[in-house]
């Protein structure tokens, strides 16, 4: 039985039984407050490595590109050196499956397999470009088809799906169905997901009422032969209350952190929407975490209260048939669409969307900042709606080095003199020039944390690494400039090293002819306008993000090297 068959009365007699069923249970749950700018981060007994890698949004482009990377840095033995991972929308999906994936029957039994082996430009052929992906390769799931598990839900709405409980997770069910159930992530029973087993004894121990035990978590993958996993940050942002939509303007947005011990936003924020008829509605976020698996439960029961090593403790309640799972964390971060479908539907057209469950992500949720404040329904967006690197996560956590793979479809205007005037979106990536200082791009306008003068030096390494036809990179010390709205002070020290998505000749050059001249037709060759690939139309026709095997392979393999034959200069940047 389908939604659409349903009568009106039967739908709501099922809903009233569900609601009537869904008994709440008490959870004691850990939370992180900040204290103004003093942020409070969940991870900050672990002790991490003050480093980081940031692989950026853009779709299957960016999490093919993120594997060839990881791929490479497991090569060069970087990872146990890394902190931290932080990472939106694409690079989200490679690097929730490299942090979490668990042994499935088919999947792969280990990092070799999981990541693969590139086989190196000389060795490529048209054949072997275009032969199937392993299912134990992370790359396989490039070639997966996106477009039709999303359709599929959007068309039938299986009631055995749940679709009643939440019909906002259609646009999460179809990345998890898609992407992560073949490493063990999704389906079957729904999961919550934490550290490691510790700290789901912790809270089985603590909630003893949800009745749950270590199985119902994912953990971080840990396995004797592979790498430790850095911690992982996974970006969202925070659309607005589902009650305010439509939304007048997208500069109501803020950014959201999922990470294996805390989800919520470091800096408190009182955001405001100006409705044209009730006026403007302000509405808080943030102001510190709460563990993952208390998100989408109530507000706290009474005051919190200062406990153990943690910053206090707080009683809720979860609804018995809702757990917030790394699906939910993975999609939402991907959910790029939100923003524009949030903005710009008129509302009475936007209504009859709701009405039927729209797929903007939603989740009940509290501010840590107001937690005498109800929870409600929130919209969720895609990350890179706002910050598309994930680099500012780190810097609020004042990570020293960080790494920031910018896997973008913008190319560089080589003809642009950085410091004569403003880059615009045709110089080079927006999110790119928009973290500096007084560059912005419509709604892009609350990043600048670096100053101008790191963005001529950054731009002119890029030019000369595209007129040395070699890997695009920049490698720089600088100090933040003051950022209020993300809490980041004046003449913070980092150095970071960025590496962005170029054509590399030096690394064509190796290639047999039959593939550079594919590449030389642009848009109408196998691999249109590589390695920028757009992952939505006009050039992907008749798919919505996946990849065919070949573009896939021939961009795993560029990442690969452009890490690898540089791994003088990451093993210099790691150096203690």
């Amino acid at each position: 039985m389908t939604i659409r068959s349903l009568t009106p009365s039967l739908l709501i007699a099922l809903v009233l039984s569900i609601t009537i069923t869904s008994c709440n249970r008490k959870a004691h749950i850990y939370v992180y407050k900040s204290q103004e700018n003093n942020f409070n981060f969940p991870e900050k007994e672990l002790n991490l490595p003050s480093t980081g890698i940031c692989f950026s949004g853009g779709g299957t482009r960016a999490m093919t590109s993120a594997i060839g990377q990881m791929k490479a840095l497991d090569s060069l033995n970087l990872w146990s050196k890394v902190g931290y991972i932080s990472s939106v929308s694409g690079g989200s999906w490679a690097s929730s499956i490299f942090t979490y994936y668990q042994p499935t029957p088919n999947g792969p039994k280990n990092d070799s397999e999981l990541l693969g082996t590139p086989l190196g430009a000389k060795q490529l052929t048209i054949a072997e470009l275009e032969a199937p992906i392993s299912v134990k390769r992370m790359t396989h799931v490039m070639t997966k088809n996106l477009t039709g598990k999303l359709l599929e839900y959007l068309l039938k709405g299986d009631l055995s799906r749940g679709l009643l409980e939440k019909p906002q997770d259609i646009w999460i069910d179809a990345v998890g169905a898609t992407y992560l159930q073949p490493f063990g992530l999704y389906g079957g029973e729904k999961k919550y997901f934490t550290l490691n087993d510790s700290t789901a004894k912790s809270i089985v121990r603590r909630s003893p009422k949800l009745k749950l035990s270590v199985a119902d978590f994912y953990v971080v993958h840990r396995q004797a032969e592979d790498v430790k996993r850095p911690y992982l940050i996974i970006n969202s942002a925070v659309l607005a209350p589902a009650e305010l939509l439509p939304l007048p303007k997208p500069d109501s947005m803020t950014g959201f952190n999922y990470s294996p011990l805390g989800v919520g936003l470091a800096k408190f924020q009182e955001i405001s929407v100006n409705k044209e008829i009730e006026g403007i509605i302000n509405y808080p976020v943030g102001g510190g975490f709460i563990e993952p698996y208390a998100m989408g439960g109530s507000a706290p029961i009474g005051a919190t209260a200062p406990c153990g090593n943690v910053n206090h403790c707080a009683t809720i309640e979860l609804p018995t048939m809702h757990k917030f799972r790394l699906a939910d964390a993975v999609g939402t971060s991907s959910a790029a669409f939100a923003s524009t479908l949030a903005q710009s539907i008129p509302a009475e057209i936007l209504s009859e969307v709701l009405a039927r469950g729209s797929i903007i992500p939603e989740e009940p949720y509290w501010s840590v900042e107001r937690p005498q404040i109800p929870a409600k329904p929130y919209r969720f967006a895609d990350g890179g709606n706002l910050e598309n690197y994930g680099i500012i996560s780190l810097i609020q956590r004042k990570v020293k080095k960080i790494v920031v793979f910018i896997n973008t479809s913008s190319p560089i205007d080589t003809t642009f003199v950085a410091g004569q005037s403003a880059p615009t979106a045709k110089t080079i990536d927006y999110d790119f020039y928009t973290l500096f200082a007084d560059y912005k791009y419509e709604d892009f306008t609350a990043n600048q944390i670096f100053s101008k003068e790191d963005f001529v030096n950054v731009f002119n390494q890029f030019k000369k690494c595209i007129r040395d036809s070699t890997t695009v990179l920049a490698r720089v010390k600088t100090k933040t400039i003051t950022n209020d709205w993300w809490g980041i002070p004046a003449g913070q020290e980092v150095e970071i090293l960025w590496i962005y998505n170029y054509s590399v000749p030096k690394w064509e050059d190796q290639l047999n002819s039959t593939i550079r001249n594919e590449l030389s037709k642009g848009e109408n060759g196998m691999f249109p306008n590589f390695p920028h690939y757009s992952t939505m139309f006009p050039y992907m026709k008749d798919r919505l993000v996946e990849l065919s095997p070949a573009m896939t392979k021939l961009l795993y393999e560029l990442q690969f090297w452009n890490v690898f034959e540089n791994g003088d200069t990451f093993q210099d940047f790691f150096k203690n």
